[in-house]
């Protein structure tokens, strides 16, 4: 077997790692219209040939398929709260997926054929092959997808908590696509090119990576007990449970509702889904459960009912928030979508966190029913003004709605004594 046939379909798992159907249909795209490509110097007339098992590969109604599939799976990508529904299996997934496309780039009959010196070969997928490697290789492709995958969900799931907040998602989505779609092409025309592409990626993520951890350990002070860093809002450390002076608030003063000193900083930290005591970020539902942490909280039933104060501290923030966003307002069509951004980051995101994935669609898109109305309305002068204000005040109205309605229902669920 050549080999820059095993290099194509290794290379192409840094692709599937982001994305299973956009790397599957482009590959099924060449595959039924090699003239995109082979019109390129040392393509060949050919680049990818389909066995008679893969030929539904390059069919018209596969691409139709693989192309929805592309867009839903796009779609989720950058939408919050559908992502958490397949993040559970999206490792899994993308290996199968990269599984049958590196059985379209992998060829054991022809493996001594090149067709001219310098000339990249045509690739055939053979279940009928009695030859062993382009399984193994399928198969190896399959693992180094799952561990990318994986490596990079466990990567993204801290920053995208912080990024669906600020609403940058869907700027890291089309980034991640781009890269998709160019390293799958690029490992189907120049395998070793592509190596040092996917190389280079890893270690750019490896470097972000690692310059995020240092800038957020740097802020950390040791427990005078037993020494471990804590955050430097924790009144508590996370380890050994010792009381802790807080030396920084639990939020920033930038924004225009934090100009005032919080009166219960415990809440402000449980908006930003960290622990009220050791600051240490957690998963929501271990929040909503009250479930035991080392640091100690919660120590009291008192705070364990810790919603009704979150809903009255981030209630306490939308008089201030439209006041300001009626400021912003007063620049048409740019000032409302501020507001909206702003709103979006100290209303809903406090609040959404908390809300199961059926009751944040809903809020969502009541939400976003209803501003759409005063989003056309904003390219006006200075009735702008009004309809940045209004925007703040329905996206506060409709996520303090749904969070007491997901309360409710919690409520109803929980035992009694």
């Amino acid at each position: 077997m050549p080999l820059l046939a095993a290099l194509q379909a290794l290379c192409a798992s840094s692709a599937f790692a982001s994305r299973a159907f956009l790397p599957l249909f482009l590959v099924s795209l060449v595959a039924r219209f090699p003239q995109l490509v082979n019109w390129l110097p040392l393509v060949p007339e050919r680049p990818i040939v389909l066995s008679e098992r893969l030929a539904w590969l390059g069919s018209d109604a596969c691409l139709a398929i693989l192309l929805v599939l592309a867009v839903l799976e796009a779609w989720a990508e950058r939408d919050g709260d559908i992502r958490p529904l397949f993040e559970d299996f999206e490792s899994w997934l993308r290996a199968g997926v990269a599984f049958v496309a590196a059985l379209a780039l992998v060829d054991g009959e022809t493996a001594s054929i090149l067709r001219t010196v310098g000339d990249l070969r045509i690739q055939a997928a053979g279940f009928h092959s009695p030859d062993a490697w382009p399984l193994l290789v399928a198969a190896g492709a399959a693992a180094l997808t799952w561990i990318l995958a994986t490596w990079r969900a466990a990567i993204l799931r801290g920053v995208r908590e912080v990024g669906d907040d600020l609403g940058v998602t869907r700027l890291l989505a089309w980034l991640e696509e781009a890269w998709c779609a160019s390293a799958v092409m690029v490992a189907i025309l120049a395998p070793l090119l592509a190596i040092l592409l996917a190389l280079a990626f890893a270690a750019l993520i490896w470097a972000g990576q690692s310059a995020a951890e240092h800038v957020a350990e740097s802020r950390r002070i040791p427990c005078p007990e037993c020494h471990l860093p804590a955050r430097p809002e924790a009144r508590a450390c996370p380890s050994c449970a010792q009381a802790l002076v807080p030396s920084a608030e639990a939020d920033s003063r930038l924004w225009p509702d934090r100009w005032a000193a919080s009166k219960n900083p415990g809440v402000e930290l449980l908006a930003d889904g960290r622990c009220p005591l050791c600051a240490e970020r957690r998963a929501a539902a271990e929040l909503l459960a009250a479930t035991p942490h080392p640091c100690g909280w919660p120590a009291s039933p008192s705070e364990r009912l810790w919603r009704s104060s979150l809903r009255d501290h981030v209630s306490a923030r939308v008089t201030s928030t439209t006041l300001f966003a009626a400021l912003l307002g007063l620049l048409p069509v740019a000032g409302s979508v501020a507001a909206l951004v702003l709103v979006r980051i100290r209303i809903a995101a406090p609040l959404r966190r908390y809300l199961p994935t059926t009751r944040r669609l809903t809020t969502k898109w009541k939400a976003r029913l209803f501003t759409l109305p005063l989003l056309l309305g904003s390219g006006i002068p200075l009735v702008s003004a009004a309809c940045a204000a209004l925007i703040v005040q329905v996206q506060a109205r409709a996520w303090l709605r749904g969070f007491e309605a997901a309360g409710a229902v919690d409520e109803a669920r929980a035992p009694t004594a």
